[in-house]
This record gives structure tokens, sequence and C-alpha cells, in this order.
């Protein structure tokens, strides 16, 4: 018997599947939630040099002689404002107009109390770290999958799910209470790799209960579900200002998520490959009791054995075949680079609302709000407009809206700077409708024989993305002035045009038959060529959880 048959024996999608997916919403939600906590627990609030020998010194003017103090410490730019970094120079009590680099800062305190920026001082020579911090996390989501895809075929889903919330939640707790700086960043990274381990362990256990063709719902629905954690991020930092219990509240939840081992079972489709046909069929003959199914009562449970022939046939279709065909490597060179623009664009952007003019808390809230949005315009064109069309024009429109940005930086006034931030809520909805498009798209593009390879190569590139975004969005930091807001958009303006442009050069995928062979994928898209015989559609098979997760 193969793992499909076991799903039509249960049922494809019913109160079994429901139950399941009810018990891991809560930590797809804490997942999304420890995601993107770090637009608010890293947010770097306005600050300026301390005023020696002032031990009450207050980033906020407290009186007239306070104002007095400051204008003679503290020089202002063009605009007003304080410098960040330096003081005038104190020559026998009284202050000269050189400067110097000042080492204690006072901050603005009305957002938030405090955030690691503001508790380790990471501004002036130490602000990269906000970007290692970054990098740190992604380093962790590109180590954690690599490792936990090779575990969870090992050992099973259910384990490494749990072994991974576990870790993740002490880590968790401890990152509250850093000593140092390195510290903190080396948490991160574990909290990457054991966020991913627990998401794509989750994933591939949800998909495998669930039939074909209700698996893009389900996949779907858990990309809403992971967007929550997201808004309450947002949500609760109106309320709770220091960073240190937004990190424990990252969590303590999953505390509860430890009772789901008693209620949630291995995946069925794991255990029959491994030859556990006794395990197999309690939890098959109750999730078939639950479902209303009833099993027939000659079941066999023997798992099913491949033909050698298939085998043979696979081994002459490995990547190296595949890239001994000029147009095949083209296409994946494209594939490759719109997966990591893509990613790279929509976590630059998503880390780069701090940056923007206005408030950080109501900016996130509404990145995460045109996010959503994103993905409903996908659902309802994809199938209408086309996957390469689709694509192409949430890109453009994406780098467009960014690459606008600097016409409002040179020629707006500080009345019409809103439009900055409006701008890059179009590009953060645009980036994330063709998150969506790109991982199906390219599904589809793949052979069949191929479809694991290439979407594993398409993730890790993704990742590699992910990585470099924390630099970009940060560039604006170092260069400083008004410029510095609109910087990172137009870099990442500038690779979603280019992106979006080398997607045309991709063929359309919208209601063809896909390609099962090497030979199929070399045709594919050639007017005359296709394949006479019928192919396959694409299975809606688990993808070890690494592309579809990439995001996450």
């Amino acid at each position: 018997m193969h793992g499909e048959d076991l799903v039509h024996l249960i049922g494809e999608w019913g109160p079994y599947q429901l139950r399941l997916f009810l018990l891991l919403s809560l930590p797809i939600v804490m997942k999304g939630f420890q995601n993107m906590m770090t637009v608010v627990i890293f947010s770097a609030p306005a600050h300026r040099c301390k005023i020696p020998g002032l031990n009450n010194d207050t980033y906020a003017i407290q009186n007239e002689a306070h104002e007095v103090m400051v204008s003679e410490t503290i020089p202002v730019d063009k605009d007003g404002a304080y410098d960040d970094c330096q003081m005038y120079t104190d020559s026998e009590g009284t202050f000269g107009n050189g400067t110097y680099a000042c080492h204690a800062w006072v901050y603005d305190r009305s957002d938030f109390v405090s955030t690691i920026i503001t508790q380790f001082d990471l501004v002036c020579d130490k602000r990269e770290f906000r970007a290692h911090y970054n990098m740190a996390y992604m380093l962790g989501l590109l180590a954690g999958s690599s490792a936990t895809g090779v575990l969870c075929d090992r050992f099973g889903r259910k384990p490494i799910f749990f072994v991974s919330l576990i870790v993740s939640m002490v880590v968790g707790v401890v990152a509250a209470y850093p000593g140092m700086v390195e510290v903190l960043i080396t948490l991160r990274f574990l909290l990457g790799a054991t966020g991913s381990g627990v998401y794509l362990a989750l994933y591939v256990l949800t998909m495998e209960f669930v039939g074909p063709s209700k698996r893009t719902l389900a996949g779907s629905l858990m990309m809403v579900i992971w967007l929550v954690g997201p808004y309450l991020v947002g949500a609760i930092s109106f309320g709770i200002r220091d960073w240190r219990y937004i990190q424990l509240l990252s969590a303590i939840p999953l505390v509860f998520c430890i009772s789901f081992w008693w209620l949630i079972p291995e995946s069925p489709r794991w255990m029959l490959t491994k030859g556990k046909v006794t395990e197999t069929l309690k939890v098959v003959t109750k999730a078939a009791e639950v479902n209303k199914m009833t099993l027939p009562p000659d079941l066999d449970l023997s798992p099913a054995k491949e033909e050698d022939d298939s085998d043979k046939k696979d081994s002459r279709q490995g990547p190296l075949q595949y890239m001994k065909h000029p147009n095949l490597v083209i296409r994946s060179l494209i594939i490759c680079f719109n997966w990591s623009v893509v990613a790279m664009t929509y976590y630059g952007l998503s880390l780069n609302v701090d940056n923007l003019v206005g408030n950080v808390r109501v900016n996130f809230m509404l990145s995460n709000t045109v996010e959503l949005v994103g993905y409903v315009i996908v659902w309802i064109l994809l199938d209408r407009v086309g996957r390469k069309r689709l694509h192409f024009g949430l890109m453009l429109v994406c780098g467009v809206a960014l690459l606008a940005t600097i016409f409002v930086v040179m020629y707006g006034s500080s009345d019409i700077a809103w439009l900055t931030t409006a701008l890059a809520m179009v590009g953060k909805l645009c980036v994330s409708g063709a998150f969506s498009v790109i991982y199906l798209f390219t599904a589809e593009l793949y052979p069949t024989v191929l479809r694991n390879f290439g979407m594993g190569c398409s993730s890790t590139i993704a990742r590699v993305g992910s990585a470099l975004s924390p630099y970009i969005a940060d560039l604006g930091v170092y260069v400083g002035g008004q410029f510095s807001k609109a910087l990172p958009l137009i870099i990442f303006g500038a690779f979603a045009v280019t992106a979006g442009g080398l997607s045309l050069i991709l063929p359309e995928t919208l209601n063809r038959k896909l390609p099962d062979t090497i030979e199929d994928a070399v045709n594919f898209g050639r007017k005359g060529k296709e394949p006479a015989v019928r192919m396959t559609e694409m299975k809606a098979e688990p993808q070890n959880g690494n592309a579809e997760t990439a995001k996450y």
C-alpha cells in the first residue's frame, strides 16, 4: 500500500484533520510571532549623546535650562534634529565648535521603555549588530530546515517537532536575559534553527494527513494562521513596551504545546515506510472512526514495493542530465534569481518598517495587513491571469513603487514624507503575493523526477537572499539624512523589476500538461513540441517542507 492510499482510507479532510489543524495552530502562530518580533524588540528609537555630568538627562526636554544645555552640547542637522553620535568639544567648561564621538546616549522612550538597542547601546559604531542579529536568524532558518528535513525522515515527524519545540521554548526564555549582545545573536541563531524545525515538521505532518485536493487549501490556511503571529506582536507592543516581556511571550505559550504529545499522532505515511504496520493501523483506525469512514475488513497495510524499472529510469533523470540542456539551465537560474529577490525584498521590507516615516508599531500592523491583502489578490487572480503574467505584474508594481520613493525624497517636501511609507506598503503587498506565486510556478516548471530537487535548491537560494536582506534594510542607518529612508527601497525595487522582467522568459504553466521527464521539461513551452502522451498532474506531495516553508 502507498502512503497516498492511507489518506483515501481515512478521508481527505474531515473532523480528524480539523482537530489536528486546530491543535497545531498555536505553534504556527508562535512561530510567526518569533519570526517578526525583531521589528519591535530591536526597534531603534531616536537618540542623542548624553550630556556629561547630567545624571538625570533625558531625550525629552525637561525645562528651559535643560533645553539650553542640550543646544550648547548637541549639534543639530539642517532639519533641526539632534545629531545621533556627535557632541561639541568641551574646553575648560565651555563647549566649542569642534565635535567628537560620544559613548553614552539618551533615548526617546515614548514608544518603548526598553529595546535591545537601548539596553546594549547598539547605535553609532555598534549599529551593525542589528543586521548581524537578523542575519543570524536567517542562517538559523537555513541550517534548521536542512537538518530537520533529514531528521524527520530518519526519526519521524512527531519527535523532531517536540524536540524542536522544547529547545525553542528554552532558548526563547534564556534570550530574554543575555549577558552580552554576542550571546543574544547566538541564541537568535538557535531560535531560527529550532523554529524552522518546529514549522517544518509540523507542515510535513499536516500535509501527510490531508488529501491531494485539500493540500492547497491547508497550505494557504497555515500561511494565514502564521500571519496571526506578527499581528499579535504589533498589538501587544502597544501595551507591553519592554522587549524582555515580548521575548518571554514568544516562548512561554509553547509550554501548553508540550501536552499535545498525547494528542498528536505520528504520520502514518512515515510509519508505513518504516514498516511499522501495527502503529500505522492504530492511527488509521482512529482517524477513520472520527471521520466516520469504514475501513475494508481485509485491509493490508504492507508497504508497497517500488518497481525496479522505475528506479533505473529515475537514475537516468538526475540533476547532471538536467544541466546538460542550456534552456533548462537558463530557466533554473531565472527561477533561483527570482526566489532570492522575492525573499530578500519580502524580509527587507518587513524589517525596514522601523526606518520608515511614522510610528513603527502602526507601520508594522499596516505591513501585516497589506501582506494579507496580497494573499487574497493572488488567490483571486492566479487561475485567471496565469502564473507568469501575475508574477511579472506583482514584481513590476513592487519595483516601480519602491523606485518611486527616490522622487518623494528628492523633490517632495516633508509634508508628503508619508508617501515613502505608502509606496513601501504597496511593495510589501506585491512581493507577498509574488512569494505565493513563485512557489507554485516553480513546482510546475520542474519535471516530476526532479521537482523536489528543484524546490530544495530554490529554497536554499531564497534563504541566502533572506540573510542579505537585513544589511540592505539597514543601509539607511549608515547613510543618514533624508535619503536614508529611500535607499533600501530603491535597491529592493531595482532587483524586483529585474527579476520580474527575467520571469517573462519562463513558459506559462496555467492549464498546461506538466512535465514528468527531463525531455518533457526541454520541450515544455515550445510550440508544436508538447508531449503527445498526457502527463500526470503534479502531486501535492510534501516537498520535505523546505520550499513551502522558505518564507518561514
